[in-house]
């Protein structure tokens, strides 16, 4: 775009019709405003970069005592990272839709539509595809998926569409009841009533406590000139950058002679001088800092420059490639939502493989570590640890188990399953006893003990004899009983299981071998490893089938993300592993313990447990919902409490659809070769797991 065609006025105050330039703005009128509302493309970047000086004023304006909002037509995962490391009140996104608002140190998710946005995003979805019946011609832009409230089409970022065609689309868009938003690059379609202006004065009228008639009042608007007309005649002070269009009915009251980010800047010294602020970072060579957070990590949008290609050619030349990761580097999260760094953002609902059990960076556990770490991070198993002593109580209470022994991982907390059941029947001189009866399309771990129970040959491939073990197949009952036998020590089951692709046991399934161990005098485990605290909505999947097992191993969502792993077990085999037949050097750690802690705590203090069992039935219904509208993709829905998955058609390329649910910007995994799995943090919300299931449910519509 090029520089203002616009008549210039004279100083003093003028008619909203007519450009002044920046010089006559009178230092009354400057110092009446509370905040300035500034739009984000063509206004504050220069083609979806970050000019450093733009940034830096931004600190200015700020120290100067103005409150600052962004508007932006991007979509909402823009809003969080820049509500959290910019110097602003709030980001309002998606032309006017979202409100992503800073309290304190965190962002609140506002909706200025008044809520079942679940319903209207199903109406937006049949409303396009009438849209795109009749007009074939129109192609989505890029940043379609990762939208909340409205479509865009490109008509301009990568290809240019014929104005009649643009015209023509607008026009059946509001014919079927949707609005529509243009700009130099995209057409918009939403069924959402709030624009960038309304949308940001419902915003600044809530967070400040202010009617939206104050609101028009006390904030100013700055604005490219070209879009945002309907901003203009909504706030009575409103700049501009100088990208005017010749037809432009309702211009700023000032105008910018440089366009974009250096409009920005010319428009913030102005007003900023008006004001009698003398201080400008922007004449300052030092980077600009704002509540501690440097320059150089406060944008996080995606450069040239960005770091995460040089992060990922550290990963190709010297990690161990025996993962499949892809091309992205996590650096933050916060809930349920994380950000590479490249700065976009990701809503997560894969939580670390059922891990990070209060989402990430949860108060509660960051204030646990801290606290910890400031006193006793490590001293051995030679010395008892207080943290350590209060986990056994709480964890042996909450199982129904009497002794607790502590490891670091799932796969540690089986090896001592196996030697424990082993060494049992050895002190009982029935030495014959080492057998463990496990199932099919079972996963216990990496080890090679771990291994030999495990029920897929593709893990056991090329490690050699692995002797031990004896698989039947999963919820058969008569199977099991044929597989008995004297040199039989124990079963171990999970009570669903997870890489087996989220099976569930069959009803009655678990209490049957309970009773086929008592009758042959062997013993039950449970791995509940991916299962346990709180992931099925009670603190133990066996404990809603009225089952006690003999020991349990435990692990993941124990720590919330901190690695811990234990076996508790009753007290007829405290006596199994004596002082120096096992141990962990690591293994009930100060640190580890008080973060497990703060886990449980919050599984009590915060009701999580009821929590998972209500949002369990959600997830359930809903993925169930997509199975049945989807019957040739998918097989079906299965799982219990936030360990659920839908089970995708043999034919379907699974983890093509898990790389196109991740460029929507929704992290899942795959289990059990075609299954999407969902194992988000308890701490999700409804419309979090609406919002995945959405994504979800879209990408396989769209499969060919």
């Amino acid at each position: 775009m090029t520089g203002a065609t616009g008549p210039r006025g004279s100083p003093g105050r003028a008619s909203r019709g007519r450009l002044l330039s920046l010089d006559s703005l009178e230092p009354g009128e400057a110092r009446a405003i509370d905040g300035l509302l500034f739009d984000l493309d063509d206004t504050f970047l220069d083609h979806g970069r970050l000019a450093p000086d733009a940034y830096r004023v931004l600190h200015d304006l700020a120290g100067a005592g103005l409150a600052l909002g962004v508007v932006t037509g991007r979509p909402a995962g823009w809003g969080d990272p820049l509500a959290r490391q910019w110097p602003v009140l709030a980001v309002v996104s998606e032309n006017g839709a979202i409100v992503h608002a800073r309290r304190g140190e965190h962002v609140e998710l506002l909706d200025p539509g008044g809520g079942a946005r679940p319903e209207r995003r199903r109406r937006l979805a049949d409303l396009v595809a009438q849209l795109r019946a009749r007009h074939p011609e129109l192609r989505d832009a890029d940043d379609t998926p990762l939208r909340l409230t409205d479509h865009t089409f490109d008509v301009g970022e990568r290809l240019r569409a014929p104005e009649a065609l643009v015209v023509a689309a607008r026009r059946t868009a509001r014919a079927l009841g949707a609005r529509t938003t243009t700009s130099s690059l995209h057409l918009h379609v939403t069924l959402d009533g709030a624009d960038k202006a309304t949308g940001a004065l419902w915003a600044l009228a809530r967070l400040r406590g202010l009617d939206p008639a104050a609101a028009r009042a006390r904030w100013a608007y700055v604005g490219d000139s070209g879009n945002d007309a309907a901003a203009f005649a909504a706030f009575a002070l409103t700049f501009g950058v100088a990208n005017l269009r010749g037809d432009l009915t309702l211009p700023p009251r000032y105008l910018a002679r440089a366009p974009r980010a250096a409009g920005f800047v010319e428009i913030a010294r102005a007003l900023l001088a008006a004001r009698g602020s003398r201080r400008s970072l922007v004449d300052d060579p030092r980077p600009a800092s704002y509540a501690g957070a440097p320059m150089s990590n406060a944008a996080r949008l995606p450069t040239a420059d960005d770091p995460q290609p040089a992060l990922l050619a550290l990963a190709s030349e010297h990690l161990y490639p025996n993962y499949r990761q892809p091309p992205l580097v996590l650096v933050r999260g916060e809930g349920s939502r994380v950000w590479d760094a490249a700065g976009r953002c990701y809503l997560d609902l894969c939580a670390g493989i059922a891990v990070s059990s209060l989402g990430h960076a949860h108060p509660r556990l960051v204030r646990a570590l801290s606290e910890q770490a400031a006193r006793l991070v490590h001293t051995s198993n030679y010395f008892f640890n207080e943290p350590n002593l209060r986990l056994a109580a709480r964890l042996t209470a909450a199982s129904g188990m009497d002794r607790a022994f502590f490891c670091n991982s799932g796969t540690e907390a089986i090896e001592a399953l196996l030697k424990l059941a082993r060494r049992h029947f050895h002190s009982r001189g029935e030495p014959a006893r080492r057998v463990v009866l496990a199932f099919d399309e079972s996963f216990h771990g990496r080890t090679l003990g771990a291994l030999a129970v495990t029920g897929q040959p593709k893990y056991q491939e090329g490690f050699g004899d692995l002797p031990g073990a004896r698989h039947v197949p999963y919820g058969d009952e008569a199977a099991v009983e044929r597989a008995m036998g004297p040199d039989v020590a124990a079963i171990l089951v999970e009570p669903i299981q997870g890489e087996g692709g989220v099976r569930p046991a069959p009803l009655g399934f678990l209490a049957a071998l309970r009773r086929i161990a008592d009758a042959h005098g062997a013993l039950l485990f449970a791995d509940e490893v991916q299962t346990g605290v709180g992931r099925t909505g009670t603190f133990l999947a066996v404990q809603q089938e009225g089952v006690l097992a003999d020991a349990v191993a435990l692990a993941k969502g124990l720590g919330g993300g901190v690695p811990i792993g234990a076996v508790v077990c009753r007290e007829a085999l405290a006596a199994a592993l004596p002082p120096g037949t096992h141990g962990s050097t690591f293994g009930g750690g100060p640190l580890a313990s008080a973060a497990a802690l703060a886990v449980l705590d919050a599984l009590e203090e915060d009701s999580l447990l009821e929590r998972v069992r209500s949002l369990g039935e959600h997830l359930a219904q809903r993925l169930a919902a997509v199975a049945a509208s989807a019957p040739g993709r998918v097989e079906q829905a299965r799982g219990r409490g936030l360990l659920q998955a839908l089970v995708l058609a043999r034919d379907v390329d699974a983890r093509g659809v898990l790389e196109r649910v991740r460029e929507a910007g929704v992290l899942l995994t795959i289990a059990g070769g075609q299954g999407l799995r969902f194992s988000p943090a308890l701490t999700v919300t409804r419309d979090e797991l609406d919002e995945g299931v959405e994504v979800v449910e879209r990408v396989l519509r769209g499969l060919p």
